[in-house]
């Protein structure tokens, strides 16, 4: 196996569950990358900010909301 290619099983999880491959720091860059590629990866990062929003105080809320829409 080569150093820095995922394993077949993680590929076979990626596969599985789009939730395994972004919960996967390997399996959302190689994402990230692919959708560069597409010129795509804004949808991804939005995807995180809002996701980010389910963890912030709510006092933090706004502010993020605020950059999202920046």
């Amino acid at each position: 196996m080569l150093v820095g290619l995922p394993s077949r099983f993680l590929i076979f999880r990626w596969a599985y569950s789009i939730f395994h491959l972004l919960r996967d720091p390997a399996g959302l860059g190689d994402f990230r990358k692919f959708l560069d590629k597409e010129f795509s990866a804004e949808n991804l990062e939005f995807w995180l900010a809002c996701r980010q929003l389910k963890s912030l105080a709510n006092q933090q809320v706004q502010e993020k909301a605020n950059q999202i829409y920046e």
